[in-house]
């Protein structure tokens, strides 16, 4: 079934719709210019409280640093660091484990959500996103 820019699986309710836009919102607040935010290959799950995927947006400069991976968990958006490297280890340790606990307890509760039904799959948004 497809949804605006949405493509939901076979079954998947009106519930995690709802959600997803909320946790899309929250994590395009999050960013330093929310207008330019673009998502893809996004899954969400009411019942998992959770999002993952690909999001895209400006940095301090105005430009486009390529998609990154994130995923929002408890109101709080985590975005990939990237590598974990000897030279910045003290830099970026915490962000890098924050994003690795948020990303495992959101892949736990969505494979479990999965297990239950159908979940949310959003390929691009806003629509025409690439």
């Amino acid at each position: 079934m497809i949804i605006g820019s949405y493509k939901a699986e076979h079954g998947s309710d009106s519930a995690d719709q709802d959600f997803a836009e909320r946790a899309m919102a929250s994590a395009r607040d999050s960013m330093k210019d929310p207008t330019s935010v673009m998502f893809k290959d996004v899954t969400a799950s009411a019942k998992a409280k959770c999002i993952e995927g690909m999001i895209l947006a400006k940095n301090g400069l105005g430009a486009y640093t390529g998609y990154q991976s994130f995923v929002w968990i408890n109101g709080q958006t985590h975005i990939d660091p990237g590598k974990l490297e000897v030279a910045p280890l003290v830099d970026n340790m915490k962000e890098w484990d924050d994003y690795n606990t948020a990303s495992h307890n959101c892949g736990s509760a969505l494979a479990q959500a999965m297990g239950e039904g159908p979940v949310l799959k959003i390929a691009h948004y806003p629509e025409g996103a690439e």
